[in-house]
């Protein structure tokens, strides 16, 4: 599905700020609040937009980030459906992602600690443990939110870091029922959650503005079909020959500036560093991995990739379902 230049100005705008207000848009871009308006209905309307959601630092409230990494012998479709309706109601599943190639499913699992994780895995091995090939764990540190810089090919570094070290920070009932609400719709309006709060709008937006001062709102991403728009989503696994804090930061760097990348994520498990990209076809991807291996030959020692086929389920405050 081809975009107008419009399209793309206004989901970039949107990039890692997608609660800006229409009239913020429209003022950025120069466009009339009307075309803001239409253009978005639009988008989502054909399916480009899938949503909005808000991007929470689970560090900051005493949760870990771990990963689980799937492989199936031969799942069928029926208990496909069941898995993924498992993982989507489960209250510690934040994110499930579907892939095609090592992995077919990649589950993200907010634990506070590791027991708490094995309680979660064991549900999984009793419920799904006898159709399972092979299974790897790993925790992420650090994700880097990027803006969808394929849409126009501009190398902008900026991005939303999750994973700084802070001290996590109790939530009383008022700010989790307002999580609860943002992670759903991350573009819902003041007076709706204060409507589904039993709070007043005015308290709902003076606990929003605290919750993105303390850091535990980063920020609020657009959710896109790339699918729709001709792109490939692609997660790329590097093991390092090097692994001196330079050679990590050089290789951020590098991935930031790049307009394919969309996540970045340094872990304790599979992996040493992690990417994912959206490309327009497999030669761009293996392109981008070409110019990786070129720019960076005495530090990476292996590469791993997998398409990923469909994110089924996000939601960055699970315990809230």
């Amino acid at each position: 599905m081809d975009l107008t230049e419009k399209e793309r100005a206004i989901l970039v705008s949107l990039g890692l700020d997608a609660r800006q207000s229409g009239a913020q848009i429209a003022e950025t871009l120069g466009l009339s609040r009307q075309v803001v308006a239409y253009t978005l209905d639009s988008l989502e309307d054909r399916g480009v937009i899938r949503g909005y959601y808000t991007i929470l630092n689970p560090y900051k409230l005493g949760y870990f980030y771990y990963r689980l990494f799937l492989k199936f012998d031969n799942l069928s479709l029926e208990r496909k459906n069941q898995f993924i309706e498992y993982c989507q109601s489960h209250k510690m599943v934040s994110w499930v992602v579907q892939h095609e190639g090592e992995w077919d499913f990649c589950i993200i699992v907010w634990a506070t600690g590791i027991f708490d994780f094995e309680i979660f895995l064991q549900e999984i091995l009793e419920s799904f443990g006898k159709f399972l090939l092979d299974k790897k764990i790993s925790v992420s540190t650090q994700i880097y939110h990027l803006k969808y810089k394929f849409l126009n090919s501009k190398k902008d570094p900026s991005h939303l870091l999750v994973g700084k070290v802070e001290e996590p920070r109790e939530l009383g009932e008022k700010d989790l029922d307002i999580l609860g609400c943002l992670t759903k719709e991350g573009r819902i309006g003041y007076k709706q959650i204060a409507d589904e709060t039993s709070l007043q709008p005015a308290l709902v937006k003076r606990h929003v503005e605290q919750l993105e001062k303390e850091n535990v709102i980063l920020g609020y991403q657009v959710r896109l079909d790339p699918n729709l728009l001709g792109y490939f989503h692609s997660k790329v696994f590097l093991n390092l020959e090097e692994h001196s804090g330079k050679h990590y930061d050089k290789l951020i760097t590098y991935l930031l500036s790049c307009i394919e990348t969309i996540y970045i994520t340094k872990a304790v498990g599979m992996a040493d560093l992690e990417f994912e990209v959206y490309t327009p076809n497999n030669e761009a991807f293996f392109a981008l991995l070409n110019e990786l291996r070129q720019n960076f030959p005495n530090i990476i020692k292996k590469i791993v990739s997998s398409v990923i086929t469909d994110e089924h389920y996000i939601n960055y405050l699970p315990v809230k379902k």
